[in-house]
C-alpha cells in the first residue's frame, strides 16, 4: 500500500524532499546535488530537521537508513525513497 508523501519543502534549497505522513518513508529529490543514492542520503542526514516536525527531536542511525531505490515523484520528478522505519527514532521535544 502506497503513502502520499507530506511536501516539506523549505526554499531557497534547490531540492525537493517529502517524508510519509507516519515518517516512515522520506523521499529525496533526484538532482545533480543527489544524483545517486548515496549522495541524497548524505543530503538526508544534513536536512533531517526539514523532514520532522519542528516540536520533535529526532535521531538517524544512519547504518540502518535503506534506500528504496528511485521512482517516479510528484509532477515530473524522479525521488530517492528511503525507508527509515527501522533507523529514525523521534520524540518530542523539550
Amino acid at each position: 500500500m502506497s503513502q502520499r508523501p507530506v511536501d516539506t519543502h523549505h526554499p531557497p534549497d534547490p531540492v525537493f524532499c517529502a517524508a510519509a505522513p507516519d515518517l516512515r518513508s522520506f523521499f529525496v529529490e533526484v538532482t545533480d546535488t543527489t544524483p545517486n543514492a548515496l549522495a541524497a542520503a548524505g543530503w538526508l542526514v544534513c536536512n533531517l530537521a526539514r523532514f520532522v516536525p519542528e516540536t520533535y527531536e529526532a535521531e538517524l542511525d544512519i547504518a540502518r537508513l535503506r534506500c528504496v531505490g528511485w521512482e517516479p515523484g510528484l509532477g515530473a520528478l524522479d525521488v530517492w525513497h528511503f525507508d527509515v522505519s527501522d533507523a529514525l527514532t523521534v520524540r518530542p521535544g523539550t
